[in-house]
């Protein structure tokens, strides 16, 4: 199981303020078990949002990879793209991040 330090996660909160932590499981062949994958991703961005957003249109897991790639800056992201079942777990969890905080609107 990969892990994350405490220091590491004080670091890139410095450096990215917002920062989210996902742990995904990938199979190991060689142990012929899952282990569990840290990656830290960093804020979307609206420039990363566009180009994720022009994907959902083709293909969700395209999209997802390609976001993931982006954003991710802490943990073995080709592990988990390489992982059918990684990937698809790490897709929910990147949707979480990604979809807008809802608001309320009042007519008054």
């Amino acid at each position: 199981m990969a892990s994350l330090e405490q220091s590491r996660i004080d670091e890139l909160k410095a450096k990215y303020k917002t920062i989210f932590v996902f742990e995904i499981p990938v199979f190991n062949e060689e142990k012929d078990e899952d282990e569990i994958e840290v990656l830290v991703l960093r804020k979307l961005d609206r420039g990363t949002y566009k180009i994720i957003a022009k994907l959902m249109e083709q293909d969700d897991l395209i999209a997802a990879e390609t976001g993931l790639k982006a954003l991710c800056v802490h943990g073995e992201i080709d592990k988990v793209c390489k992982d059918f079942d990684a990937l698809r777990v790490a897709s929910n969890l990147l949707l979480e991040v990604i979809t807008p905080k809802s608001g309320n609107v009042r007519k008054l």
